[in-house]
């Protein structure tokens, strides 16, 4: 009787831990995913942070290269009419020389 009480609690002490052994690998999946989630979130937020910064840069550049070629345009305009003094208040006229941009079709 002992034996068969013996093997009865062997057997079920092995389903008990058969069955945490399945909790436990369904925990362990869990963490898994969570860490995988994770690092995908982390990897997006890099992902975006470059390109922001990428981006920002490559429109800085390309901004301040059309404002030269504008001005560039405008300032060779005015020389080539021989308007010596209008050159020298674009300079320094903001107003006056968004005025002269459009008199010469410069956008």
């Amino acid at each position: 009787m002992k034996e068969e009480y013996r093997i009865q609690m062997d057997e079920q002490l092995t389903e008990e831990m058969s069955a945490v052994g399945e909790y436990g690998k369904g925990l362990s999946e869990c963490y898994k995913a969570k860490e995988v989630a994770q690092g995908m979130e982390q990897g997006l937020e890099e992902g975006l942070k470059q390109g922001f910064e990428q981006g920002f840069k490559e429109g800085f550049e390309q901004g301040l290269k059309q404002g030269e070629e504008r001005i560039a345009a405008l300032l060779s305009s005015l020389m080539e009419a021989g308007r010596i003094e209008d050159v020298r208040r674009v300079i320094a006229d903001v107003a006056y020389r968004k005025e002269l941009y459009k008199a010469f079709n410069i956008d």
